[in-house]
């Protein structure tokens, strides 16, 4: 399989991001560059398996309000100075065998970032004011969630 690496900021699904040979397939791999940002978006097709192995040096952000799917078969390592940015509707989809090593790995480097936001409509309650961690009683504007 082949390793794309990103030309320019752009979306994911095309050809010009990775300097007119992709977007990567079912079980390439890719490298968000360093300076570059690449938006995940409504025209990606996703894989079967998923991408192999690859990189963030930039920025890889999923399409605000939009619900796309990231498929890895390998690990997707967001590097020092990288960005993994899922919005909400975003998945991200993991798959592979027990004997190989799968998921999102961030280095431990200065500026690696993973930024997930949520909209699954979790019930919360919020407090009415700040309160110091040796309060006895913490009030809420509302207690019935």
């Amino acid at each position: 399989m082949a390793t794309y690496t990103s030309s320019q900021s752009g979306n994911f699904s095309a050809a010009s991001t990775w300097n007119n040979s992709g977007p990567p397939g079912d079980g390439d791999s890719f490298n968000v560059s360093s300076g570059h940002t690449v938006t995940i978006d409504s025209g990606i097709t996703v894989p079967t398996n998923g991408y192999n192995d690859s990189n963030v040096y930039g920025i890889l952000q999923s399409q605000s309000n939009t619900a796309n799917t990231l498929r890895m078969n390998g690990r997707l390592t967001v590097q020092g100075g990288g960005t993994l940015h899922l919005r909400a509707k975003a998945k991200l989809q993991v798959k592979g065998t027990s004997s190989q090593n799968h998921g999102v790995w961030i280095e431990n480097a200065a500026g690696a970032d993973l930024v997930m936001e949520g909209s699954d409509g979790m019930p919360s309650t919020t407090t009415t004011s700040a309160h110091s961690i040796h309060d006895s009683y913490i009030t809420v504007s509302s207690a019935s969630d």
